[in-house]
């Protein structure tokens, strides 16, 4: 500690005194490399990452210390190379790799140092490979749009997640560097988003939504969906010959008999955010069967629990009834988690345990923390 302790004040006056950013570089190119004592500096200067002497590499922001390191002291002829293959690693004094990013795979990938806090890789595509997540920007991946897109039974009212004037908005601008468009559908009967009105109202939405996307200037297009609207942007997919890049949904039902929604085309990243049980809305906006599917299996449970505890005296039955309740409740778990996770081997998934159904779009903290995996991949 007191060996970082002594860089950080090196890298304070750096930052300071201006000097990276009048003569350094903010980015280390492919099969570029820095030596100790060597650093690249952000375009304003404030965020430094810096090859240490004894090898240790540290990020540091201005005014906020040097929040990341390797925790690795390699020595005085440890050097940092960008490969050619997208790959950063740290090399011993004998040169051999102690440390990397595990990012190969990706050539004509680049190191960037950005602005607020944040070291990133950036692939051919701008796409960020890694990042130390101290700081919000990631890497610019040129023209694109990001559409917002509400759930159902809204009362007629665009929610206020999606105004810029919420948190959550403006998480999603730092995130992309460009103001989101919102994209509202008004569906506020139950009927047309159930099967029993063959998912009209999600159907007509994902129609609507796949004319609005198509027309948008060219570039990537991400899309931010909540609850319904994230079916009806899976469905709209196949109503478009343009690709979504970042598809990402918070609380969206997966509903075993809206096959046209669990099977988006043409998306290059896939994201599901679910609450747990705190979440009822999400479960109870599945299909009809899966709801039925998980009553019952809880009601077998609760049954088969009550004859184990009638039979507390008789060992065998109170084993045998307390083993077809376990089965039970683990079977009722499986259908209701299969509400909430599409797994398809696809999309990814995150589960924010104790937030209401509401509350998945409305903390910019979750937001911040599926990016990386999420949006920005």
């Amino acid at each position: 500690m007191r060996r970082l302790g002594v860089r950080v004040v090196v890298v304070a006056l750096l930052l300071s005194l201006g000097v990276a950013k009048a003569s350094a570089q903010d980015t280390l190119l492919p099969n570029d490399a820095l030596s100790h004592d060597e650093y690249r500096v952000s375009p304003s200067g404030d965020t430094v990452i810096y090859l240490q002497t004894d090898g240790l590499l540290i990020v540091c922001h201005a005014g906020h210390g040097c929040p990341w390191n390797t925790g690795l002291w390699p020595g005085v002829n440890a050097r940092l190379v960008m490969q050619g293959d997208g790959n950063l690693v740290l090399l011993d004094e004998n040169q051999q790799p102690i440390w990397s990013t595990n990012t190969w795979g990706h050539p004509d990938a680049y190191l960037q140092v950005m602005d607020g806090g944040n070291v990133v890789i950036c692939g051919p595509e701008g796409h960020t490979l890694w990042a130390t997540n101290t700081g919000l920007l990631r890497c610019p991946t040129g023209p694109h749009t990001t559409v917002l897109v509400n759930g159902s039974l809204t009362g007629g009212v665009m929610p206020d997640w999606m105004l810029p004037s919420h948190a959550e908005f403006q998480a999603i601008s730092a995130t992309y560097g460009a103001d989101p468009l919102p994209w509202y559908w008004s569906q506020d009967s139950k009927f047309e988003v159930t099967i029993a009105s063959g998912y009209f109202g999600i159907y007509h939405g994902a129609l609507n939504l796949a004319s609005y996307l198509s027309a948008l200037p060219p570039g990537d297009v991400n899309t931010v969906a909540h609850s319904h609207g994230g079916n009806v942007v899976r469905w709209a997919t196949w109503f478009m010959s343009r690709p979504i890049r970042h598809l990402i949904n918070f609380g969206t039902p997966v509903n075993s008999d809206l096959w046209d929604s669990r099977h988006p085309v043409g998306a290059y990243s896939m994201c599901q955010i679910s609450s747990d049980y705190a979440d009822r809305v999400q479960f109870d906006g599945a299909s009809p069967d899966q709801v039925a599917a998980y009553e019952f299996e809880m009601y077998l449970y609760y049954y088969y629990s009550e004859l184990a505890w009638e039979n507390w005296g008789n060992w065998f039955d109170y084993l045998w009834y307390s083993e077809l309740a376990n089965q039970a409740s683990s079977f009722a778990d499986g259908i209701f988690w299969g509400t909430k996770i599409e797994f398809d081997g696809v999309t990814r998934y995150a589960i924010a345990e104790g937030l209401a159904h509401g509350d998945l779009v409305r903390e910019p903290w979750l937001w911040f923390m599926i990016s990386l995996g999420c949006a920005v991949n």
